[in-house]
């Protein structure tokens, strides 16, 4: 870690809900998980929300967040949580390690369809779905949610960052792979989803111009959507 990177962990806690108050308990776990990595360099199960699990495994910060807060993304987590009923139909769009999947499907009991574009992640969360064993409500898709069936390149070495590129990027020297993509309407046709998540560093405008029938559907009840300013680089402002 840098001094840079160490300050930004220690700015997270002090302003994450969950640990401003219990700052040394988070800087203590955080400890623990750098010295467990450096005698036993191996992921570990961790007790998540109720009798749900999460596996932490390292340089994954879609994992080691919710090990460090408990609840990487508080607010959001939090709602899903207190929202959900064993009777809805969650969809998670950019489903990363699984971490909402497992707190739908382990803590709540909703059914989910969870859609993960980069294979090697949908290995963590196929992982994640098989610990908590809640194969039998979760349907999970290798593939990415845009506006049309299509195959597009994506990044891939960037964790929970890695995202769709455009033409403009397919020149650098970054690690691309190729991923088959299709429309949300396409993929969940018949459905009834009471929440919808949509998580892909700055691809949403995309995503819900193949939501079209999702988005008129009278069961959906609630959106989920991080916008942090990715659009730019499709040339979408967040407003």
């Amino acid at each position: 870690f840098s001094f840079m990177g160490i300050a930004h962990i220690i700015k997270s806690f002090r302003e994450h809900p969950l640990t401003a108050n219990n700052f040394l308990k988070a800087a203590q776990r955080f400890i623990n998980w750098q010295v467990h990595n450096k005698i036993l360099p191996y992921p570990i199960i961790y007790p998540f929300v109720g009798k749900s699990k999460l596996i932490i495994t390292k340089g994954l910060r879609c994992s080691t967040g919710n090990l460090y807060c408990g609840l990487l993304e508080f607010e959001e987590m939090s709602f899903l949580i207190h929202f959900l009923n064993s009777n809805d139909l969650f969809i998670d769009i950019g489903a990363n390690i699984g971490s909402f999947t497992v707190l739908a499907s382990a803590h709540c009991g909703a059914r989910t369809i969870a859609f993960e574009p980069i294979p090697v992640t949908f290995g963590h969360l196929n992982d994640n779905i098989g610990i908590n064993q809640i194969q039998s409500l979760v349907r999970q898709h290798n593939i990415g949610i845009g506006s049309k069936k299509s195959v597009l390149k994506f990044t891939s070495q960037w964790d929970c960052l890695n995202n769709v590129v455009t033409e403009a990027q397919s020149g650098n020297t970054e690690t691309l792979i190729e991923v088959e993509v299709n429309s949300l309407d396409e993929m969940i046709a018949d459905e009834n989803p009471a929440v919808l998540k949509i998580d892909v560093e700055g691809f949403e405008s995309e995503v819900i111009k193949g939501a079209a029938q999702t988005l008129k559907n009278q069961s959906l009840k609630a959106i989920i959507i991080e916008l942090n300013g990715s659009g730019k680089r499709y040339g979408i402002r967040d407003e």
